[in-house]
């Protein structure tokens, strides 16, 4: 992750901005090209991850959601590709970290 270290914490940057943005682009190709299922998921993590760790972008709070829900459209997509079987784990890992961090804020 791309962050400044203050005071023992960590502070979201322009550069980690800039990365986390640019990370959802492949993340949301999977739906024009689903063969790119194994590099969104890549990157997905690196996004949950960031968010995990409080220094996500508001962007991430508005597009990960629909992206880990139980039966949406991306979940499809990764279920439908078949030839990497780790690929639907990885997903399901994503799922599971993202709700965990969901029923953390109630």
């Amino acid at each position: 992750m791309i962050c400044t270290i203050e005071d023992g914490e960590l502070i979201l940057d322009a550069r980690s901005r800039s990365l986390q943005l640019a990370f959802l682009v492949p993340v949301l190709d999977v739906y024009s090209d689903p063969n790119s299922a194994i590099r969104a998921l890549h990157y997905l993590y690196y996004l949950i991850i960031a968010r995990k760790h409080g220094i996500h972008v508001v962007e991430l709070a508005q597009e990960l959601p629909p992206l880990l829900a139980s039966g949406c459209e991306f979940e499809k997509v990764i279920h439908s590709f078949t030839l990497v079987p780790e690929v639907q784990e990885l997903y399901k890992r994503c799922q599971m970290m993202h709700r965990s961090l969901d029923s953390a804020l109630l």
